[in-house]
């Protein structure tokens, strides 16, 4: 019989951190799981879940991406998808409680910066 893991003691493994570039992403497993990204003290900023590549490229792609400073990722490899997003949860939990700050999830917040006129995400102010 298997035994729990001991209060307070982490129920996963995640891979080590790569920098969040073309190359890694290009290598990264075409498998589900949990996506982390974070700063350059590899401090993590994001948890995300999904394809892992498919979540890396949308990642690397974002102008928000390189806003908020995330320049490395780490990842948990799934079987199913559905096991991903229940994981994610737990991690982006235990994420918050070691780092003692907040840890986004699934994507970063628009950047007033980055929203374009007539987007539709403007700010809608009455006309005087």
């Amino acid at each position: 019989m298997a035994s729990s893991p001991a209060s307070g003691e982490r129920q996963w493994s995640a891979s080590p951190w790569f920098p969040l570039a073309y190359a890694e992403v290009a290598r990264s497993p075409d498998t589900y799981g949990v996506v982390i990204l974070s700063d350059a003290r590899r401090d993590p900023i994001l948890v995300g879940h999904g394809s892992i590549r498919d979540e890396l490229w949308r990642f690397h792609r974002s102008p928000r991406t390189a806003a908020q400073g995330a320049v490395h990722f780490r990842f948990i490899a799934t079987l199913l998808e559905h096991e991903a997003e229940l994981l994610a949860v737990i991690v982006r939990e235990e994420l918050a409680k070691t780092t003692g700050h907040e840890i986004l999830w699934k994507d970063f917040p628009p950047s007033p910066a980055l929203t374009l006129v007539g987007s539709g995400t403007e700010e809608r102010r009455p006309f005087r």
